[in-house]
């Protein structure tokens, strides 16, 4: 609690005005109530990642309707280890206490690191300049390969139960994040892909969903997963799962708002990161594809 200066009286400091919540209680008690047992028991709404998960809510406010029912203003995060903007919500109360609506208009985001992980990745590629790109196409490494305008390489993958990691939130600040699978009987393989411009002119490649594939033993094909949407703070650490200086190639917000990496390359650039894809349990590979502006193939 912040202590009044000893220099200004105490009763000179000005009353409390009372919160929109706070108000929206004392005003529509019952329906705010109503409200609040509605979306505890229903978090279904929220998706897959909190449908199960601790939440808090916080009421925002509360107006009458039109035929007589109340909008119930709501926001709500994870209860716990938690830092970022909430998620928003709004449920109506008819006059005799049902729910007659409900709408979740933003979930809660995370202050992650990609804002600060996508400008070390770009600088990594500015860094590379005018690089022998020799060394990636001599000496026989199966792992290199050329599409029509860039080289990549991508790492056999690494299969594991789940990602930790250590990187900055938005302010700077060094957390310890996890990544984990949401399937049943399934784990992560990640891959390191390194992507060259050996043309002349730039290259914009563009990252999500659609970017690559991943095919397992079982000639079935795999999407990269969003990193935005599953990356968390977590407290556990097991070392052996670690990544050092892992960077996500997918890490950040487009201008329209969907979750995609737009990155320029110039000619003799490059660019460093990490491709998540989440697979059966036990599953071999057979080849990589990367299909964001180029088209090229690794086979394991």
């Amino acid at each position: 609690m912040t202590q009044a200066n000893p220099a200004i009286p105490a009763q000179s400091s000005p009353l409390a005005q009372p919160s929109a919540g706070d108000e929206a209680r004392a005003k529509f008690h019952t329906e705010v109530e109503k409200a609040l047992a509605y979306v505890a028991d229903a978090k279904y709404d929220y998706g897959p990642r909190l449908r199960k998960a601790d939440l808090s809510w916080e009421v925002t406010g509360a107006e009458q309707r039109s035929r007589g029912s109340v909008r119930v203003t709501l926001r709500f995060r994870p209860a716990k280890s938690f830092k970022g903007k909430w998620g928003e919500e709004y449920v109506d109360v008819a006059p005799d206490g049902a729910v007659v609506a409900r709408r979740v208009t933003r979930v809660p985001r995370e202050d992650l690191p990609w804002v600060l992980m996508a400008l070390a990745a770009l600088s990594i590629a500015a860094a590379a300049a005018l690089i022998p790109l020799l060394l990636f196409y001599e000496g026989g490494d199966k792992l290199y390969v050329a599409g029509r305008t860039l080289y990549m390489r991508a790492s056999e993958p690494r299969v594991v139960p789940f990602v930790l990691f250590e990187g900055p939130d938005t302010s700077g600040t060094v957390h310890r994040w996890a990544m984990k699978p949401e399937g049943s009987g399934t784990e992560l393989a990640v891959i390191k892909v390194t992507l060259i411009n050996a043309q002349s002119g730039s290259v914009k490649v563009i990252v999500d969903e659609n970017a690559a594939e991943l095919t397992t033993g079982d000639s079935l094909s795999h999407k990269p997963v969003d990193p935005l949407s599953r990356t968390y703070q977590t407290e556990d650490w097991y070392p052996r799962y670690a990544i050092v200086g892992f960077l996500p190639l997918w890490s950040q917000l487009g201008v329209d708002g969907s979750s995609r990496t737009a990155i320029t390359l110039n000619a003799g650039e490059q660019v460093e990161g990490y491709v998540v894809f989440e697979v059966p349990a036990g599953s071999t590979f057979r080849d990589f594809s990367w299909k964001a502006t180029d088209s090229a193939i690794v086979r394991y």
